[in-house]
Order: C-alpha cells, then structure tokens, then sequence
C-alpha cells in the first residue's frame, strides 16, 4: 500500500533559470578528491591556531584551565630573553658599541645634509 503513491505522483523537472546552476551541478560534491589534501591542510592549520588563540589571546576572570599552560610558556620565554651574569659583561660592551656607531652615522648623515643643503642655496 505505502508503494501505489510512487506511480501516481508526478512532477514536473525544475525549471532553466538563465544564470542559475542546474540541478546536476549543485549535486556535486563541495570537496574533490584534487583539492581534498589542501582542504585537510587548511583545517589542521585552522584548528590549531584557533586553539592557541583560545589559549594565549582572551583574558579569563580569576584561575582557569589554561592558567599552568600560559606560566610555563611564560617562564620559558623568560628563560629564552633573559642575559646569563658571564653574559652580562660583553652584552654591555657590545651595546657601548653599536651605539658609538650609530651616533657616528648619524652625524655623518646630519654632515652630509647640511652640506648639500649649502650647495643646493
């Protein structure tokens, strides 16, 4: 009983609208096999950096889960940034330096500016 409606049901195929895709074409899978390899690519990349937003970027009120996350990552960039004391010495020398000679320059520059700007009058 429940199959006599399918021969007695008719319809009609959709309409060609100008412009419009046809029903064939919006059958089609969204992801080709082509393109299925970016597309996994896309949501590893996508996923994880959702989650290390989730993590490091909002501010949460009070303790939270990702609270032991955000001070290990935070005493190993201490760690990473921080001068050692037998370090300390040669970086301060070092700085002296750098700074001699960007002085220098730019008193070169200013020299040199003035200059052509005597010229130029």
């Amino acid at each position: 009983m429940a199959d006599d409606w399918k021969g007695k049901v008719t319809r009609d195929p959709f309409p060609e609208i100008p412009g419009m895709p046809n029903r064939n074409e919006l059958m089609k899978p969204l992801i080709f096999p082509n393109s299925q390899r970016g597309f996994k690519i896309f949501t590893v990349v996508a996923t994880i950096s959702a989650c290390i937003y989730c993590i490091f970027v909002p501010e949460y009120k009070g303790d939270h889960i990702f609270l032991p996350v955000r001070k290990w990552v935070h005493d190993q960039k201490g760690k990473l940034l921080k001068i050692r004391p037998e370090d300390e010495e040669y970086v301060n020398r070092r700085t002296a330096e750098l700074a001699s000679k960007a002085e220098m320059a730019a008193k070169q520059t200013c020299q040199d500016s003035a200059k052509e700007m005597a010229k130029s009058s």
